[in-house]
């Protein structure tokens, strides 16, 4: 099961199918993306981190129903809007702390799955083009010492199943 080698990876208490990133549109304005293998991830939390890694958590800062199929592509929806075709929200932020550590990951409603959180800070979006999704790099958490990678939207879904 594809779900395996991503669940062992994290310290997440639910089992683990897919992968969270962050990018921007055209226009610049920041976005959320979901891509899951085997499971259909029907919600996303964002929350300011307390400390390096994603397990810190602090406040939450927005929550959103994704509607689509997280298997069948990478959703993407607002990280400050609390409409979109993609996600609603009745809690999207406005705006975002620009110094404070960013988590964003996907869930299940019924919390039986989600996908790996990434971390970020605001700085670390502003070289992202058109394309580009900042994830957390998979490799990374067996070291110990987790980072995040640039990736295209392809690799992006590739990494929602990897082994």
């Amino acid at each position: 099961m594809a779900t395996t080698g991503l669940a062992l990876l994290t310290s997440c208490t639910v089992p683990v199918d897919g992968v969270s990133g962050v990018r921007v549109n055209q226009s610049g304005a920041l976005l959320g993306v979901i891509a899951s293998c085997e499971h259909r991830i029907n919600a996303a939390v964002m929350y300011e981190t307390n400390g390096s890694t994603a397990s810190e958590a602090g406040p939450t800062l927005g929550s959103w129903d994704l509607h689509g199929d997280s298997t069948r592509a990478a959703l993407t929806w607002s990280l400050t809007d609390s409409t979109s075709l993609a996600a609603t929200s009745d809690e999207a932020p406005s705006h975002l702390p620009t110094r404070r550590l960013i988590s964003v990951f996907g869930a299940t409603h019924d919390n039986s799955y989600s996908t790996c959180a990434v971390s970020f800070r605001l700085s670390d979006t502003t070289s992202l083009r058109s394309g580009q999704i900042l994830t957390l790099d998979l490799d990374s958490i067996e070291t110990g010492r987790e980072r995040n990678k640039v990736v295209s939207v392809r690799e992006f879904q590739r990494l929602a199943c990897k082994d």
